[in-house]
């Protein structure tokens, strides 16, 4: 009876797998009945969906004599699949044959299309700079060839680009561009994605306020074509920068509109996984413990589970910042550690990934110098034995007599190896101390900031229910003091010693925000600044700054009454064993008797206590304006840059 069964069993498989044989035949019987123009329309329609007849199409364009055009197209299309397989090796080797082919024939347009995939396929390798210089390519052949139908994609890639690179100002020309572009055309939709690219750069600026009009725009214009996963997508950066702001009522609102959305699509997982961390980051300020640990709970599932490291990085990051800010300190300590843990796995495995596609690449140009040296090979295999020979008594000796010196000075050899074994044990030590110390010094200049940025925070808050003039300026110069010492913590932070802070780029950015803060039109009050590029240690540019926060907020407020133009001048030079600071403007002067009798004064104060603090002198000189010298001893320990 089982072998009845087995039987039947048998030749029903036997049937299927010749009746599938026989389909397989007919469908290759009727696709080699298409022409060639067909075959490569279908594999352009069809690359990202049917990869099994995908691959039979390009197999039957082997089998074909194909005049250049067609063989420069299958050749890009054999890049567009490669890449859409993630083999971005194979695709680059693709794309510089198609490019070759176009070239040596002269097909403008496949020469300008292909230059932009390869730049597109450089871009999401990690290589920028290549990306670049195949995007300008583009818009070179477009120039000289009056092709302009790849000029907005060709902009919004070096926007990107520029973005990626944190050339901000060239990125933001770029999108510009495309923006202008698009307006003649009405197309809401291309414009709303690029403004939401305009969006991060202001975030990445610090430009809150225009970060969160731009997302606002982008939300309405998306929501009026009912394109959604931007609208939503633009919700969640809309609640980010809210928190950012402190504004927490408005983030939790926009933030759980766009969790809904990406609940219900259950898709996206990277605007998920991104969603339900942000929330957990807004009920940790809402002290809402339990809601907070459930969405960074959810977010690291997720994040686990389709294997999003840089987003499980950020999860990580936020619970440690959580439990640090409840006091648990081992929590913290722990996602804190987990966090660096996967961050250098991370990278190492990014920086392998680069070296093996720049390997696959140099392997690819030296295939063909590879083959001749081969085809030569044999001769110099010939002549190499004929002098191996002579030279194998000779070695012979040589060998013995080697082998007698390697015994004298074996036991030297091995003590040696030993000491360098323990320096090289003690000197990773050292290194690892020195690493974990750069780590932690880097760790509390980044919570520092974050904490005077909160200060800074409510203080905005506060300062919009207050009526009362003196009390709101009083709020406002205590705001502005906070926001000096921030913007030195976020230097060190980014700095290579975390000890010095560059002069030129922290004054240079304090004194630009005062002037925004007070809302100073340019064509009333200009700014000649003359900084010298020099580092200064953090003990001095703390009281250093606070002192240049308070000349210039006095400036702004009292120097240019009645009057219709005004200029402030700061400089920053190193003479000998001194820096001297000056303030110079045009305005209507200053009493002299406030800066020796500034008893009213808070500013002033804490000016002359600063001066003395760092064993400087103050002078001041009323004569056309007002300038105000501060000289420092410091004794050489500037670096000029």
């Amino acid at each position: 009876m089982e072998t009845k069964a087995s039987l039947i069993a048998f030749t029903t498989i036997r049937r299927i797998l010749l009746m599938t044989i026989m389909l397989s035949s007919s469908l290759c019987q009727s696709q080699s009945n298409l022409t060639t123009d067909q075959l490569l329309d279908y594999i352009e329609k069809n690359i990202k969906s049917s990869k099994d007849t995908v691959s039979l199409y390009f197999k039957l364009l082997e089998e074909r004599e194909l005049n250049p055009r067609k063989a420069c197209s299958k050749l890009l299309l054999q890049g567009y699949y490669a890449r859409h397989n993630k083999n971005h090796e194979q695709a680059i080797s693709g794309f510089k044959s198609s490019l070759d082919l176009a070239q040596r024939n002269h097909f403008d347009s496949l020469e300008s299309r292909t230059n932009y995939e390869i730049g597109l396929t450089y871009f999401m390798s990690g290589f920028n700079d290549q990306a670049a210089d195949a995007f300008f390519t583009v818009l070179q052949i477009g120039k000289d060839n009056n092709h302009t139908f790849l000029f907005p994609s060709a902009w919004t890639k070096l926007g990107n680009v520029f973005k990626a690179k944190k050339q901000f100002d060239l990125s933001k020309s770029y999108y510009q561009r495309v923006l202008n572009e698009q307006q003649s055309n009405n197309r809401v939709r291309i414009r709303a994605q690029i403004e939401h690219n305009i969006a991060e750069i202001y975030v990445e600026e610090e430009k809150l306020d225009s970060a969160a009009m731009m997302y606002a725009s982008v939300i309405e214009s998306s929501d009026k074509i009912g394109y959604k996963p931007l609208a939503y997508a633009a919700r969640s950066r809309l609640a980010s920068v809210y928190l950012r702001q402190n504004k927490l009522l408005e983030a939790e609102t926009f933030a759980l509109e766009a969790n809904a959305h990406f609940d219900i699509l259950k898709s996206n997982f990277p605007s998920m996984i991104y969603v339900k961390n942000l929330l957990g980051m807004i009920y940790t300020q809402n002290n809402n413990n339990e809601k907070a640990e459930k969405y960074y709970n959810t977010a690291l599932s997720l994040a686990t589970l389709k294997n999003r490291n840089n987003q499980k990085i950020s999860v990580y990051n936020a619970l440690s910042d959580h439990y640090l800010y409840n006091k648990n300190y081992e929590k913290s300590h722990y996602f804190l550690t987990e966090k660096i843990k996967l961050q250098d796995s991370t990278n190492q495995v990014k920086t392998d990934q680069s070296i093996q596609f720049l390997n696959t690449l140099y392997e690819t140009q030296e295939k063909n110098a590879m083959i001749q040296a081969l085809k030569d090979e044999k001769t110099i295999q010939e002549l190499e034995l004929m002098a191996s020979r002579r030279k194998g008594w000779m070695a012979l000796f040589g060998l013995l007599s080697l082998t007698a010196f390697s015994i004298l000075t074996f036991r030297s050899l091995k003590q040696k190896k030993k000491s360098e074994n323990i320096l090289k044990e003690k000197n990773s030590i050292i290194n690892k101390a020195l690493s974990d110390k750069e780590l932690l010094l880097r760790e509390i200049h980044h919570r520092v900031k974050n904490n005077l940025q909160v200060v800074y925070s409510l203080l905005s808050l506060q300062s919009e229910y207050i009526d009362e003039e003196s009390v709101l300026s009083a709020i406002n110069d205590g705001r502005n003091r906070v926001r000096s010492m921030a913007l030195i913590h976020q230097n060190l932070y980014g700095s290579e010693t975390m000890t010095d802070v560059g002069a030129k780029n922290y004054l240079e950015r304090l004194i630009g925000e005062l002037f925004e803060t007070y809302k100073v039109e340019k064509d009333k009050v200009s700014l000649d600044l003359d900084i010298e590029d020099i580092s200064i240690d953090v003990d001095t540019m703390v009281p250093l700054g606070l002192v240049v926060n308070e000349l210039i907020t006095n400036a702004l407020k009292h120097a240019f009454h009645n009057q219709d133009k005004g200029n402030i001048k700061v400089t920053l030079k190193t003479s000998d064993d001194n820096l001297i600071f000056k303030v110079i403007d045009n305005g209507n002067g200053m009493d002299p008797s406030l800066l020796e009798e500034s008893n009213d004064s808070f500013g002033l104060q804490m000016i002359k206590s600063f001066v003395e603090k760092l064993e400087g002198s103050l002078k001041l000189n009323t004569e056309n304006g007002t300038t105000i010298q501060l000289v420092i001893p410091y004794q050489n320990n500037a670096i000029v840059r």
